[in-house]
């Protein structure tokens, strides 16, 4: 699965609804699915969603988001950032189509007209998506803190607010920090990362119908592999075949004291497939080597 830049992601959207074809705010309203659908099924027991939405097509998500899990007879309130007179035209559409179904929006002008969330409140960011590039100041970054701070179960669609896809090493943003993240198509290189770990939490990679073969036209360097697209490529093992046909593996290794690393290494030599091992250690590495790893021979 390849790694592709903000750039990219945002010409593989465009190509989708050129070529498919797909008005934008049908493909947003499949993306959004995707996300419904796994939050409905991973929260089955939740009935309450607070949304938190920016005015950009990430917060048009979000509004669609609200709306489908109102179908579904959950109970949503939405905030929106409130921080200019018009939003991008799908984040008008949706927000318009959440008010006529009677569900709560709310505008966050500053810091009071945030709700009071308690840790036990679901909450879903759909404030800021892949295409951030500029800082996040003022009232944004104020309420991605206090989201921060409310400790409730939070929820990122496409990526955490305030993280940038690609290089984060000079970001003075307030990063959102989620229990789940929910990848739209493909993953961003900053969800992979372990120092970012702490705002990523479970990342989902969910596919929402974008040109896969437009996709495999773009050039990248970097690559996600998963385990169902390792499992074609490991090669089948005969019927008959036994311990004697994939091969005899020879371990040097151990002193007294650091057995360990001669374990872990006898362990791996097996978990990787050979058919035969054995391990040459010191005499007082015997005993806990054949405790350990009874597969292998000990000389």
């Amino acid at each position: 699965m390849k790694i592709l830049s903000s750039q990219q992601i945002h010409e593989v959207d465009q190509y989708t609804i050129q070529n498919e074809p797909i008005s934008s705010i049908k493909l947003m309203e499949r993306a959004s699915w995707e996300c419904t659908n796994w939050i409905k099924n991973y929260f089955p027991k939740q009935d309450k969603f607070f949304v938190f939405c920016g005015m950009g097509n990430n917060g048009g998500d979000g509004m669609a988001i609200a709306r489908q899990l109102d179908d579904l007879g959950k109970t949503c309130e939405v905030y929106f950032i409130n921080i200019k007179a018009r939003g991008s035209s799908d984040f008008e559409t949706n927000k318009q189509l959440a008010i006529e179904l009677g569900i709560k929006v709310t505008g966050i002008s500053s810091m009071e007209d945030l709700p009071e969330l308690k840790s036990t409140d679901y909450v879903i960011d759909a404030i800021f998506g892949s295409g951030l590039s500029g800082n996040i100041e003022g009232l944004p970054s104020e309420v991605i803190q206090a989201l921060n701070d409310s400790n409730a179960i939070k929820i990122a669609i496409d990526i955490p607010s305030g993280l940038y896809c690609e290089d984060n090493s000079e970001n003075k943003n307030t990063i959102l920090k989620a229990n789940h993240t929910l990848s739209l198509h493909l993953p961003k290189l900053a969800l992979l990362l372990p120092e970012n770990s702490m705002h990523v939490g479970n990342c989902e990679i969910l596919p929402i119908g974008l040109d896969d073969e437009f996709i495999a036209q773009q050039n990248t360097d970097l690559y996600y592999t998963t385990p169902d697209r390792l499992a074609p490529n490991l090669i089948h093992r005969a019927k008959h075949s036994h311990k004697g046909t994939f091969g005899h593996a020879l371990i040097i290794s151990g002193m007294k004291g650091k057995m360990g690393a001669t374990i872990l290494a006898a362990k791996a030599c097996l978990r990787s497939g050979v058919g035969l091992l054995t391990v040459h250690v010191p005499a007082c590495g015997y005993q806990i080597l054949q405790i350990s790893v009874p597969e292998a021979m000990v000389d």
